[in-house]
């Protein structure tokens, strides 16, 4: 099971924090799978993540608002 979830707006749930932008990175395949097609998500720190309509390109710095958020759970050792 994943640790990884996308949600609506730009807050992560209880237990779960953003995704890093190195985690993003790091796990980008899996990651964009989770995206749909057209998603732009934000990530820790301002960052984004496109879904596969736009190549799954991660911006270090996204000062748009989104629609949606990449969250890891807190306990993850993901990083």
């Amino acid at each position: 099971m994943s640790d990884f979830i996308r949600v609506e707006g730009e807050t992560c749930p209880a237990e779960y924090r953003h995704v890093t932008y190195v985690e993003a990175l790091e796990n980008a395949r899996q990651l964009c799978s989770i995206l749909k097609e057209w998603d732009i998500a934000r990530l820790a720190h301002g960052a984004s993540m496109d879904g596969c309509g736009y190549n799954c390109k991660i911006r270090p710095e996204d000062e748009r608002p989104l629609g949606h958020s990449l969250c890891v759970r807190e306990q993850s050792n993901m990083f």
